[in-house]
């Protein structure tokens, strides 16, 4: 089932889902070439975005499943800490509570060619989503299923957003939020709670459901328009999606 693969043979590589994308959308693809994982690719004006949550599990540095089932992976793509997103272990000093040295365009832990959205990166798209989409533009990034109650989306921008909440550092890891929320890591950092907390960015809401906080990740929520992070939101792990480098 899904939507067949173009390019590649998935008998021999392997797949990512094409469950929750929008099957009237003509999707490019991305060979990681690290795992041999194929995913696929969105359209959204002049940038070219990942359609599903990245899914490489890094050798030398944590990252988690929802629920801690690794078959979860599989569909709602791996939760990354700040610093394992920039993948400071090689490109710089990104880790928690210390200034990130970051390159204009930043890889991170993307596969070659692509690379953790800045902030202006962000805006660009959310200015698009909602300059094509209006009073619709929140419920045209998410794909329908996995959100909770009436949060279902018409995913005609075929973005294909999963509602997979966020991973919990504690005694035990937990997923949270699932159904109700998405994260998703830019490459921004700001080294001082109080230059981050409560603030948004206001021109890149989306029907005021979508913002950018100022330590780099954004993230989409279905009720209120708040949202006041402390430091341990670094501590954290959200998804990834990557952007296609400028040609």
């Amino acid at each position: 089932g899904g939507i067949p693969s173009k390019l590649y043979d998935c008998s021999k590589y392997k797949c990512v889902t094409t469950k929750y994308l929008n099957p009237e959308i003509d999707y490019g693809e991305l060979l990681d070439e690290r795992d041999s994982l194929v995913y696929r690719t969105v359209q959204i004006g002049e940038q070219v975005w990942m359609a599903q949550n990245l899914n490489y599990k890094p050798k030398e540095e944590k990252s988690y499943c929802m629920d801690n089932v690794e078959d979860s992976c599989s569909v709602y793509g791996r939760f990354y800490p700040f610093s394992v997103a920039m993948d400071s272990l090689n490109q710089g000093g990104c880790g928690y509570g210390g200034d990130c040295q970051r390159n204009v365009v930043h890889q991170g832990i993307c596969p070659n060619g692509w690379h953790l959205p800045d902030s202006t990166e962000i805006a660009t798209f959310m200015k698009y989503i909602k300059n094509e989409y209006d009073q619709d533009s929140l419920s045209a990034i998410k794909a329908d299923s996995t959100w909770k109650y009436s949060y279902l989306g018409t995913n005609k921008s075929g973005f294909s957003l999963l509602g997979s909440g966020r991973y919990i550092f504690s005694s035990i890891g937990y997923s949270d939020l699932k159904g109700e929320h998405t994260y998703l890591w830019g490459n921004g950092w700001s080294k001082y709670a109080s230059e981050y907390g409560g603030v948004y960015y206001g021109d890149m809401y989306i029907g005021g459901c979508v913002s950018v906080q100022k330590n780099g990740f954004y993230y989409i929520r279905n009720l209120g328009d708040g949202f006041f992070g402390t430091d341990l939101i670094y501590i954290n792990a959200y998804n990834v999606r990557c952007l296609k480098n400028p040609s």
